[in-house]
């Protein structure tokens, strides 16, 4: 989605964007639940890129050997390339060469062989099954890019869990604030959490407030707020803001916050959702959507399906069109999702963005936010709602 702007909106908005990258900084991170361990050895890949991938293996003394089995960049023969590098926490650093000179058994000579630099791996995991690798190549033709992983193999006897504690207010809760916006909390294992809320006294989302959190002794508490909008109209002037959001939660039970954003303070009295402790089914949004496709400074009428598998598809009005992924998380009543441009109308270009998609099945109604960094670097977020028809 790309928006015509008369010059001086356009330099209004690139203004804005910039005070907002300079007192809030680019994309919120998400913190980590998850340290490497030997129970991250095995294969992984990209569904959506299925035919190459990479083994991975955890050595003693925090070593990491990752190699990657793929491609030319002209497609003309396979490609080997990794090395043993070392990790902590939820991040790995390997530097990789590219082996040439050999040739197939008996005529293997070790005096012929090439070790080539090929450049950087740099592992992110995110949970035991999913992460991604960034890499950054000086071998021609190989560029720099990322590719989300998922795991393909886990080799028996090792095991892979979280080392960091789960937040006790992990799960999906729903209410209504003092001054009668419907919002739906979603917190993750790791604390981190998404408050989607709506303009008073209707469904409509109009903001998203976004962080990481404790919950230590039933007092939930975050630093790092921040509120982005949800552009109402075809073309808006909101930016990512800096917000607050402090309060209680019991387990399983009830989460009463209070937040603070560029509007206002307000309180939310928030119910757990039974059952969202689950995986949601990967079948329940399936079907075909009306309803928006758009970003902090704008958005568009759109259309968009489910196939059941997990699958997406969709374009709106001004062009943009993509596919996506959706994967249920393993105990949040959420998918994660992943969505990818098949062409250049969209306003978040050739990034692959990945966030939360929260499927309402009372009101057959998709909601799915992901922050990615926008025109000029500064936080941005990217919507796609709707009611299936």
């Amino acid at each position: 989605m790309k928006h015509d702007l008369s010059g001086s909106k356009r330099l209004a908005r690139r203004l804005v964007k910039l005070v907002g990258a300079f007192l809030f900084g680019s994309v919120a991170a998400t913190a980590s639940a998850i340290d490497i361990g030997p129970g991250f050895t095995g294969a992984w890949y990209d569904p959506q890129q299925s035919g190459h991938g990479l083994f991975i293996e955890v050595l003693p003394n925090n070593g990491f050997l990752a190699w990657w089995f793929t491609f030319t960049p002209d497609g003309t023969q396979q490609s080997w390339f990794g090395g043993v590098g070392t990790y902590s926490g939820n991040t790995a650093t390997v530097p990789a060469i590219l082996t040439s000179g050999g040739r197939w058994i008996p005529n293997f000579d070790p005096s012929k062989r090439v070790d080539h630099p090929w450049g950087t791996l740099t592992f992110t995991f995110t949970d035991c099954e999913h992460g991604r690798v960034d890499f950054a190549s000086s071998y021609p033709g190989y560029g720099d890019n990322h590719m989300d992983l998922t795991r393909l193999t886990s080799p028996a006897g090792l095991t892979c869990a979280s080392t960091a504690s789960v937040s006790t207010a992990k799960g999906v809760w729903t209410g209504t604030t003092s001054i009668n916006e419907n919002a739906v909390v979603v917190v993750l294992e790791d604390g981190s959490y998404e408050i989607v809320y709506s303009k008073a006294g209707t469904s409509a989302d109009v903001g998203v407030v976004r962080g990481t959190s404790s919950a230590d002794g039933g007092t939930f508490a975050s630093s790092d707020a921040i509120n982005y909008p949800v552009a109402q109209t075809t073309e808006a002037s909101g930016f990512a803001s800096a917000a607050s959001v402090s309060g209680s939660s019991v387990p399983a039970n009830q989460l009463n916050l209070t937040l603070t954003t560029r509007s206002g303070t307000r309180t939310l009295a928030a119910n757990y959702v039974p059952g969202s402790d689950q995986p949601p089914s990967v079948a329940a949004p399936a079907g075909t959507y009306t309803g928006y496709n758009g970003h902090i400074g704008g958005r568009q009428n759109a259309t968009f399906t489910f196939d059941g598998a997990g699958n997406i598809a969709g374009s709106n009005a001004a062009g943009c069109t993509y596919t996506g992924t959706i994967t249920p998380r393993a105990s949040v009543h959420v998918f994660d999702w992943k969505l990818v441009p098949t062409n250049d109308q969209c306003i978040f270009g050739s990034t692959h963005l990945s966030g939360l998609l929260y499927y309402d099945e009372a009101a057959r109604q998709v909601h799915a936010f992901a922050v990615f960094a926008g025109e000029t670097g500064a936080a941005d977020q990217y919507f796609i709602i709707g009611t299936r028809n």
